[in-house]
């Protein structure tokens, strides 16, 4: 029987789409999703982390994404936000493993795009794991 419960990395993708989309306010979104789908303690924490981390950090992201993705202006939203969140947890989340966000990333794409969204989402962050994110320079 296939789960249709959502996992957090889901969840995230759904607050940034909200808030990007609807100007929606985060925390109001944070805390009505975390009662929805009765988060645990430690998984309200990685949700409200991932949600806040990448919606302060977006243009940095962008910067790290910006050399990985072909035509940003053809990539549908969720797929950008779905890569923002990827990379922030490959960036700046040490105790998640590259291959546990990667395969979460894939396995979410599939289920909201098709075959083509999922293989590029999987090239992205591949080639992101393989030769790590641009440099900010300057500091």
């Amino acid at each position: 029987m296939k789960q249709t419960k959502k996992g957090v990395r889901e969840i995230a993708l759904d607050i940034l789409e909200s808030v990007e989309k609807n100007q929606s306010y985060s925390n109001l979104l944070l805390n009505n999703l975390i009662k929805k789908h009765q988060l645990s303690v430690v998984d309200s924490g990685l949700l409200t982390e991932i949600s806040y981390g990448t919606i302060q950090r977006k243009m940095t992201l962008d910067y790290f994404l910006n050399p990985f993705i072909k035509q940003p202006k053809k990539t549908q939203s969720w797929v950008i936000n779905l890569l923002r969140l990827s990379v922030y947890q490959m960036v700046y989340l040490d105790k998640v493993p590259d291959h546990a966000i990667i395969f979460e990333a894939v396995e979410i794409s599939k289920k909201r795009g098709h075959k083509g969204t999922s293989s590029m989402v999987n090239g992205v962050l591949r080639n992101i794991q393989r030769n790590g994110v641009p440099s900010l320079g300057g500091n």
